[in-house]
């Protein structure tokens, strides 16, 4: 390994970081509804929705590696956006979950709520680059209850349309 090497993968880790932070602080301030939700669900049942996450979690992000593995294009393309399908899902829980951080910090610290948003964002990427620990620990038990809590928001709101359009179905 050269340094060369060493250079490339730090530079390439520290670009990923700061890509991730902005994404997560533009999907909280994009969709501030929805943040909203999967920030109730997280809280509400934090244990349930890891773990639901987390199976989720495998079977998407190891099927689709999986998939995209395989001899035919379609099914490359196919397993990719499984795999993206799981990543867009952690992306709006971590926004929800940075927005509870951000509420948490903002009793303390004095400013706006947009630079408390970027402080605590930063500090969710700041965790999951741990060596080992963040790695290991912090990055998938977060990103599990991320995609916990929004295929969690998913389901409540189709069993809450479902229930809204069933009495318009039976006075019909």
């Amino acid at each position: 390994m050269t340094q060369g090497d060493v250079n490339y993968a730090l530079i390439l880790g520290f670009a990923i970081a700061v890509v991730l932070w902005s994404t997560i602080i533009l999907a909280r301030y994009l969709f501030p509804a929805r943040t909203a939700l999967i920030r109730t669900v997280i809280m509400t049942a934090p244990l349930k929705t890891g773990i639901i996450g987390g199976i989720i979690t495998i079977i998407a992000v190891g099927g689709g590696l999986a998939m995209s593995n395989a001899q035919p294009a379609v099914i490359k393309i196919l397993g990719i956006a499984i795999a993206a399908w799981a990543g867009v899902h952690g992306l709006l829980g971590s926004a929800a979950i940075m927005d509870e951080l951000t509420d948490r910090l903002s009793t303390d610290v004095s400013g706006n709520r947009m630079a408390t948003s970027a402080k605590a964002a930063a500090m969710l990427i700041a965790a999951g680059l741990i060596p080992l620990i963040g790695w290991a620990l912090f990055f998938p038990a977060l990103f599990a209850l991320s995609v916990g809590g929004s295929i969690g928001v998913r389901k409540s709101k189709k069993q809450a349309d479902a229930a809204v359009s069933e009495p318009e179905v039976q006075a019909g």
